[in-house]
C-alpha cells in the first residue's frame, strides 16, 4: 500500500504539468487566434475565404452573435492542431525540469519554440479554412510574447530559480 502513494503523487504531478503545458498552450493559441480573426473582421478585413479571397472587403462594424460564433468555431480547429505541439511542450517541460534550467532560459526556449509551433499549427488548420496570413502571424507574435514575458504554457515547470 505504501508503494502506491508516491506513484499517485507522481501521476498527479504529471497530470497537472500536462494540463499546464499541452492543454493550456492549445487553448491559449486557439482562442487568441480566433479573437484576432474576429477583431480583423470587425475592422473590415475578411481573414478567410476562397472566394473572393482574404482582403479588405467590408467596413468597420460591430460583430453580430452569428459572426462571433463563426470565428469562435475556428478555435476547435486550431486547438486540435496545437494539441500535438502541446504534447511536445509537455515533454520539453519534463526535460527542462530535470535539467533545472533557470526561468529566463525556460521562457526564451518556450517563446521561440512556442511561436514556431503556434505558427505551424495555425497554418495547418488555416489550410482547411483558406486562412489569410494574419492568422498564423498573430499566433506567432502572441505566443512568442507569452513565452518570453509570462511563461504561461510552462507555468507548472519546476526550475532552479
Amino acid at each position: 500500500m505504501r508503494g502506491r502513494l508516491p506513484t499517485m503523487a507522481i501521476t498527479k504531478r504529471l497530470a497537472i504539468q500536462f494540463c499546464g503545458t499541452a492543454l493550456l498552450f492549445s487553448a491559449f493559441v486557439s482562442l487568441t487566434t480566433s479573437g484576432v480573426l474576429l477583431f480583423a473582421s470587425v475592422l473590415g478585413y475578411l481573414p478567410y475565404s476562397d472566394r473572393p479571397g482574404p482582403g479588405r472587403w467590408g467596413r468597420a462594424h460591430w460583430p453580430s452573435l452569428g459572426e462571433i460564433g463563426n470565428y469562435l468555431g475556428f478555435a476547435p480547429w486550431f486547438a486540435y492542431f496545437c494539441l500535438f505541439f502541446g504534447l511536445g511542450f509537455f515533454l520539453l517541460s519534463l526535460v527542462l525540469g530535470i535539467a533545472s534550467t533557470p526561468k529566463w532560459l525556460t521562457r526564451a526556449i518556450g517563446g521561440l519554440i512556442g511561436a514556431s509551433a503556434a505558427g505551424l499549427a495555425v497554418t495547418g488548420a488555416g489550410w482547411y479554412l483558406a486562412l489569410a496570413a494574419i492568422g498564423p502571424d498573430s499566433a506567432m507574435v502572441l505566443d512568442c510574447s507569452t513565452g518570453f514575458f509570462s511563461s504561461l504554457f510552462l507555468f507548472f515547470l519546476v526550475s532552479s530559480d
